[in-house]
């Protein structure tokens, strides 16, 4: 099914790719050894406001174990998407360590 936009909703769609773009190479430029994911999330995150925009990621960073994991993540995740229409929750994998508990549950 295709869904016809209109203008309105074309040029916002126009000016958040351009802030998009703009967050990227700012964070690219900002990328460096000893730099944390904490600073790019705060540098995406004043250049998007500053830009009239709200952002749509929550940072976690960190990783699962028994105390910590799948399950505690899903559940937290689940108040945040009752409060944030839109939210996703993303997983990402290192390739290191062992993913037998994760995929377990």
């Amino acid at each position: 099914m295709v869904t016809r936009k209109s203008r309105r909703e074309i040029e916002k769609m126009r000016v958040a790719g351009r802030i998009v773009a703009e967050v990227l190479a700012l964070v690219e430029d900002a990328v460096r050894p000893g730099a944390s994911t904490a600073e790019l999330e705060s540098l995406a995150e004043r250049h998007i406001r500053s830009s009239g925009g709200v952002p749509s990621f929550v940072g976690y960073l960190g990783h699962l174990n028994d105390v910590k994991g799948v399950d505690v993540l899903a559940e937290a995740f689940r108040s945040v998407a009752e409060r944030v229409p839109g939210a996703a929750l993303a997983l990402a994998w290192s390739g290191q360590g062992d993913d037998r508990p994760i995929r377990a549950r």
